[in-house]
């Protein structure tokens, strides 16, 4: 079951009733644009916050959020095991894969033992496994979703507006593309052989190109509390996968 954002044109309506009587209570009463109305114990609310989630699409049954920008993103981190349910994007996950890893299962710390192929006798990674068979989330999600470009990671970070932020008590970064709408990269931490660390503190999401400072390595957006940018990881880390799809516009 997914769940899309609904923009409320009335934020609240606030019905107070009186404290001697037992059977009232004061409730929140929220009305959408078609009319629709919801009422919640305000004793029941614990914060309001407002998302600007706009999911524009499906394509093979995963959401797509429209930035503004030359790729559309996902709403949701892939998830090979599932827990991390497309309804509720919000939360941390432990699944943080290696790079060109399409079965999403390796835990070697070798880079020796993640794909290759040979160039002039010597043993090389592929320099752009977007769309190929290294690719986790063309070959679990299909379709046309791929794994994004370091290009195309650059492009989310300076064409959009990040903002480090907690939403139902899990840490990460709004982003904001030039349209207004936007994604949550929540900080999923890192993978390394079968530890996990820095959960809530870091996160790192792999693009599909290869390294050209570090053939052992693939290039990355990377974040903590303080900053974010593109930048380069050993491709036997585990880091988590964000998937985009280009859409005819």
């Amino acid at each position: 079951m997914k769940r899309i954002t609904i923009l409320l044109s009335t934020i609240f309506a606030l019905l107070a009733m009186p404290c001697s009587a037992k059977d009232k209570q004061l409730v929140m009463v929220f009305t959408s644009p078609t009319g629709e109305q919801q009422t919640v114990p305000v004793e029941n609310i614990k914060n309001i916050s407002f998302v600007n989630d706009v999911v524009e699409n499906f394509a093979e049954g995963h959401a797509i959020v429209d930035l503004g920008l030359s790729v559309c993103w996902a709403y949701n981190n892939l998830d090979l095991d599932g827990e991390n349910l497309e309804a509720e994007p919000y939360t941390l996950t432990k699944a943080l894969y290696g790079w060109a890893d399409a079965t999403g299962k390796k835990r070697s710390v070798d880079a020796a033992d993640y794909p290759s192929k040979e160039e002039t006798g010597t043993v090389l990674p592929p320099d752009e496994i977007s769309g190929t068979q290294f690719d986790i989330a063309r070959k679990n999600w299909g379709g046309e979703w791929r794994l994004p470009t370091n290009d195309e990671m650059v492009e989310l970070v300076q064409s959009c507006t990040w903002i480090f932020e907690t939403v139902n008590q899990t840490p990460g970064f709004r982003i904001i593309g030039p349209n207004g709408n936007s994604i949550f990269l929540p900080a999923c931490g890192w993978r390394y052989g079968d530890q996990y660390g820095a959960e809530g503190v870091y996160g790192g999401y792999w693009s599909g190109t290869l390294s050209q400072e570090e053939i052992t390595a693939g290039r990355c957006v990377a974040f903590n509390t303080n900053t974010h940018n593109t930048g380069y990881t050993k491709r036997y880390y585990g880091l988590a996968v964000r998937p985009v799809i280009k859409l005819n516009r």
